[in-house]
């Protein structure tokens, strides 16, 4: 049998069979009707484990599976020519027959398949029978081969139904793959994980790749009878890449068919071997290896922080806390912080040494115990990790994803300026999956920080590449504000559980004018809301236009001098200064005077283009200040945009 294993499992077919002396049949033959689901349940049999896949009365139905979509009949004997019968399956077809004239004999071997639209064949089973011109009902023993079920189920799930509704895709299209015992999983109820699934399938670009095959694998999670099931397997697409989840499936018999259901943990963990470089930086290309680590409380029950231990972490392990800005996710603490701080990942990516790394053995598994408020753990998840991380040492420039192609928006800048990021626009760039190794998948990611009108901090915009992609593209609209951004190209090691990435920095302009800390306010301010002139309310500062002026009237005039600053932070703070003090207390802002300005000048132009600040968006706006303090004025809403 292979690595198949068999549930205890009855399937019958009924073989209805008629004399040929009553017309039913030709001189020396019989008619036999071959009777399948509640057809043959019809037919007078009394066993209620027609195609049911158990045995026990609560898990049978009488129907016809449905990723039966063919069953072959043959009939065989020395002394007669083999008869070959196939019957097609239609969608939600739950009965199926087939009458036919077989030579008398004795020892006529009916043997029975059935069969998905992909050649997959979950159930088989063979009897012989003697025909001698009276009625035969005869039951075939069919035995389930559950591996070949659950592939034809997920063939069913994947390429039937995901990729064939598309962006169509409804949670009424996978409701019923989901078993309605379903519980819940990595913190999801079962409505609430269809709903997961169908945003993450409809909108991810697995879509285009096209699935040509699929292999899984079943093991039971306990010896007991009917015990829900883990499916590890692999899909393969046109591209030659291939994946699956990296906890695979828990799936369980329901009414007859294989279902997926919940792995009944309250916490969402990932855990994979990262190593990434990272480009633009001022001193040059910086590369780490550790581990990618995760943990969400999707459901918001309450889960606050997370404990993981394993080969190649410190004693007490690495602690993951809740993120304020994002309650739902668990992130680094700041002692586990590589040194000096990452470009990004700085959250999520713990790094460790190349000597270190190499003590880690295959197959080493990582324990996370997840903690409540009250700091009770209240459960523990383990991770294998079939392999380390890449060293250092190991990865040379093979090993990395290629990215290339981005030039400078303009002469002012040098390709890693947030401008050249061309937000608002259309950022396209070269890519190539590595050559040291092969890829099992590839993709790419566009990410910049900034804020939205409700406050959001952050943009992301991801997409799944080919194998054979030479370039890619993202376009993106103008945000409120955004001052930095990274753009990303992976490649997936998927049988050793580790990624490889290449991540080009947009982080300029690096001159003494970059963000700079909070304005340093005196104790009493007054705001003059008519002081700034100029940029006026709409005012488009553009890329590759001559440097811009600033001017200021009213009572700023009449202070000693001014500095001016360009907003670099949540622009719902400025909604409501403080009426005493630091008007906006946390702001961050660039500093665009590099010495005090004399306030009567009433002007002050820039002393390089826009796309040299650093910041882009629709929520713009400028502050002059007096170096006395005693007054400050703030413009309008205003936009830098390529």
């Amino acid at each position: 049998m292979g690595n198949r294993f068999i549930f205890s499992t009855l399937l019958f077919f009924i073989l209805m069979a008629c004399a040929g002396c009553s017309g039913s049949g030709t001189a020396g033959t019989s008619k036999v009707t071959v009777s399948f689901g509640q057809a043959a349940a019809k037919g007078g049999v009394t066993s209620k484990t027609v195609f049911a896949g158990m045995t026990t009365a609560a898990t049978s139905t009488g129907i016809l599976p449905s990723i039966v979509k063919k069953i072959t009949i043959t009939v065989t004997a020395p002394d007669m020519t083999d008869i070959v019968r196939v019957i097609t399956v239609a969608p939600g077809q739950t009965s199926a027959s087939d009458s036919f004239a077989v030579p008398n004999g004795s020892g006529r071997v009916f043997k029975v398949i059935a069969q998905d639209n992909y050649n997959n064949t979950p159930y088989t089973g063979s009897t012989t029978v003697d025909l001698n011109g009276t009625d035969t009902a005869v039951p075939v023993t069919m035995q389930e081969d559950v591996n070949q079920a659950i592939t034809a189920k997920l063939y069913l799930y994947f390429k039937d139904t995901i990729e064939a509704k598309g962006t169509a895709l409804t949670a009424a299209d996978l409701d019923r793959f989901y078993a309605t015992s379903f519980g819940i999983h990595d913190g999801l109820g079962r409505a609430a994980a269809i709903d997961f699934d169908v945003k993450d399938y409809k909108f991810g670009d697995i879509l285009s790749k096209g699935m040509v095959s699929l292999t899984a694998s079943a093991k039971p999670l306990s010896a007991a009878v009917g015990s829900p099931v883990k499916v590890t397997g692999k899909g393969f697409f046109k591209d030659g890449s291939y994946g699956f989840p990296d906890d695979g499936f828990i799936m369980v018999k329901e009414n007859g068919e294989w279902k997926i259901t919940g792995n009944n943990y309250r916490s969402a963990v990932e855990m994979r071997g990262i190593t990434a470089q990272w480009l633009g930086l001022p001193t040059g290309v910086r590369i780490e290896s550790g581990f990618m680590v995760r943990v969400e409380d999707r459901d918001n029950i309450g889960l606050v922080s997370a404990v993981v231990k394993g080969p190649g972490l410190p004693t007490g392990g690495i602690v993951l806390a809740q993120d304020a800005m994002y309650p739902q996710q668990m992130r680094l603490g700041n002692a586990y912080w590589a040194s000096p701080q990452l470009p990004t990942k700085q959250w999520e990516m713990y790094v460790i040494d190349d000597a270190t790394l190499g003590s880690i053995a295959p197959n080493s598994v990582y324990t996370f115990s997840i903690y409540d408020s009250n700091n009770v753990v209240v459960e523990t998840r383990t991770v294998t990790m079939p392999a380390r991380p890449w060293l250092r040492s190991e990865v040379t420039a093979a090993y990395f994803p290629a990215l290339s192609g981005i030039s400078p928006v303009t002469g002012a800048t040098d390709g890693h300026y947030l401008a050249d990021a061309r937000i608002s626009g259309t950022l396209t760039y070269g890519v190539a999956v590595p050559t040291a190794f092969k890829a099992s998948w590839f993709d790419t990611y566009l990410n910049y920080y900034g804020w939205d009108s409700l406050g959001k901090a952050g943009y992301f915009f991801d997409r799944d590449l080919l194998l054979s992609d030479t370039s890619a593209s993202f376009s993106s609209t103008l945000p409120v504000l955004a001052i930095g951004g990274n753009l990303t190209v992976a490649a997936e090691d998927f049988d050793n559980r580790r990624e490889i990435e290449t991540t080009w920095l947009f982080y300029g302009p690096p001159s003494p004018m970059q963000i700079s800390s909070v304005i340093p306010f005196m104790t009493t301010t007054f705001q003059d809301p008519t002081g700034v002139t100029a940029p006026a309310g709409g005012t488009i500062w553009k890329f590759g236009t001559a440097p811009p002026t600033v001017t200021w009237g009213g009572s700023l005039l009449f202070a000693s001098g001014v500095e001016v600053f360009l907003l670099a932070d949540d622009p719902g703070k400025l909604a409501t200064p403080l009426s005493s003090g630091d008007p906006f207390p946390g702001s961050i802002w660039v500093k665009l005077t590099p010495t005090v300005v004399p306030a009567s000048t009433g002007t002050f132009t820039l002393s390089a283009p826009v796309e040299t600040l650093g910041i882009v968006g629709s929520g713009c706006r400028i502050m002059v200040v007096s170096t006395s303090g005693d007054v400050w004025a703030l413009s309008a809403p205003f936009i830098i945009s390529p």
